[in-house]
């Protein structure tokens, strides 16, 4: 997980209109953000957590991804509810 700002800009599709646009993306995740829009899956929003909490990539269907730093910690974790303060 990376620091908190340690973001990099990408270009990428924007959900619900399908316009290209830049969007600001944690470092660390940012690899994923691309893989997943680039096979048509599009992203909302997301966040690695930066150690402090789960973190999360928000789908454009309305669905989310865990994004944990391991196993071990996905192992955890794996039975508690999703956190979604996004949402409200």
């Amino acid at each position: 997980m990376c620091k908190r700002g340690n973001m990099v800009e990408m270009e990428l599709p924007i959900a619900g209109d399908f316009r290209q646009g830049i969007a600001k993306v944690d470092k660390c995740i940012a690899p994923i953000i691309k893989a997943l829009n680039a096979g048509g899956v599009l992203t909302k929003g997301c966040c690695c957590g930066h150690g402090e909490i789960m973190g999360y990539i928000r789908l454009a269907n309305g669905k989310y991804l865990g994004v944990f730093p391991n196993r071990k910690t996905f192992m955890k974790h794996r039975h508690e509810r999703f956190d979604r303060r996004s949402d409200k």
